[in-house]
């Protein structure tokens, strides 16, 4: 009786020790997906996972029934495939990795490299570079790290992209000093972003190694809790309001590589106001330090001051509006505000992702600013100035020039009193010769 009790003890034990079963879902859309990867779907089969194909164009992944009967999503390749992932994917997958779902987002499909796609979890990490070498190592104890053994090996290509690190993530895996792997938590999900491509043919020499790690990565997103309903809905309002707060501050403020090649309304208004005037402020300062006349020299760096410091106070002006902008976005009420985004996930040609009547207020306002301080710099002004220092830079060019042939003709004119000086002697000197014979 007793050893029966401890054999059912045993056996229930083992059943709560089991991994549950996960449909993992890999995506093969878009233009440079990955097609080799039998050694991945393996991995996943020998951990008792279901496999499932996501097939057609890349505008698939921003329908949300795309996602039902999914607990695990698979990205890889991407290869210039151009604006992909786009807003529209990127906003379904952080609501699915919030409800409790894993996201594996491999080689360029963590950002914009290659792609001018955006990244869905900058979070966790996003890609920023390519970089030659192929070698891998770990980074830390993490069981994904674990998973790389006792020494570096060679996975993916002929290189790897660089991630940039977000505040949520782990790096777990490097190449030199770049990182390459890395994972975390994404409200009730879990993410992994490997800046390599994972195909592996059978016959690999590093297969098991390269196998192990591919292994590491599906059982820790295979590892995420199923929940309730109602918290994974909450779960995935509050990154989807997350998403958007991020995407109105892109909209508004977006200002270096990446991400779209589109500036910010606030930052285009900036660059379009800010440059015919430091133009002017920048010519100022060349013709004050190559002027001769010390004079109009003092002038031109007067008058550069001035304009400078309309463009300093510009530049002020955006920076304000930014910050301002991105205070009140955090406090914002989004749960109501709409993506303004086709089926596809793209905005329509000239389109904005937010449009409102008091976005378009505000806009028209802070063009008006940015307007009425330009206005104050006096460009007519330092444009005579211009004028008039371009015409001495030329007449000083010229004094230049003469000056520089001087030396020229003086050379000439011995080289040509040298050569008639000896063809007189020979003439003499052949006429003296025929005398005498």
């Amino acid at each position: 009786m007793m050893s029966r009790y401890m054999m059912c003890c045993v056996m229930a034990a083992l059943a709560a020790c089991a991994v549950e079963a996960k449909t993992f879902a890999i995506a093969e859309v878009g233009e440079r997906t990955e097609r080799k990867l039998s050694v991945l779907e393996s991995a996943i089969a020998e951990a008792g996972h279901e496999v499932r194909k996501i097939t057609g164009s890349s505008g698939v992944m921003a329908n949300p029934e795309v996602y039902e009967g999914v607990d695990v999503v698979v990205l890889t390749g991407g290869w210039n495939d151009g604006g992909f992932p786009n807003v529209g994917t990127c906003r379904q997958l952080a609501r699915f990795a919030a409800k409790g779902g894993g996201v594996f987002l491999g080689a360029f499909r963590g950002g914009a490299v290659r792609t001018g796609g955006f990244a869905p979890f900058p979070e966790i990490a996003r890609t920023i570079n390519r970089c030659d070498s192929p070698w891998l190592a770990a980074v830390g104890d993490s069981p994904l790290a674990r998973a790389f053994g006792d020494g570096p090996f060679k996975m993916g290509g002929r290189d790897h992209i660089v991630l940039r690190v977000g505040e949520l993530g782990s790096v777990f895996a490097r190449s030199g000093d770049d990182p390459v792997g890395a994972f975390g938590e994404f409200g009730l999900g879990r993410v992994v972003v490997f800046g390599v491509f994972v195909g592996v043919r059978p016959d690999d020499a590093e297969l098991a190694s390269k196998k192990s790690v591919l292994r590491a990565i599906v059982d820790y997103l295979a590892g995420c809790e199923r929940h309730e309903a109602a918290a994974a809905e909450k779960a995935a309002d509050d990154a989807e309001d997350a998403f958007k707060r991020r995407m109105l501050v892109h909209e508004w403020m977006h200002d270096e590589r990446g991400d779209s090649c589109a500036r910010g309304i606030l930052t285009a208004m900036r660059d379009d106001t800010v440059v015919a005037v430091e133009g002017k402020a920048m010519l100022l300062e060349f013709l004050a330090r190559k002027l001769d006349d010390k004079t109009l020299a003092a002038q031109c760096g007067e008058m550069a001051k001035k304009v400078r410091g309309t463009s300093d106070a510009i530049r002020r002006l955006c920076d304000e509006k930014c910050a301002a902008f991105r205070a009140e976005v955090s406090a914002m009420n989004v749960r109501d505000m709409a993506l303004s985004t086709t089926a596809t996930g793209y905005t329509k040609r000239g389109g904005r992702y937010f449009e409102s009547p008091e976005l378009a207020a505000r806009e028209s306002g802070c063009r008006a600013e940015f307007a009425a301080l330009a206005a104050k710099a006096p460009l007519a002004e330092a444009e005579a100035l211009i004028e008039k220092g371009r015409f001495a830079i030329r007449a000083q060019r010229k004094r230049y020039i003469l000056l520089l042939m001087i030396p020229v003709v003086l050379l000439l004119a011995l080289i040509v009193y040298t050569v008639t000086i000896r063809v007189e002697i020979a003439t003499t000197a052949a006429t003296c010769l025929l005398g005498v014979l």
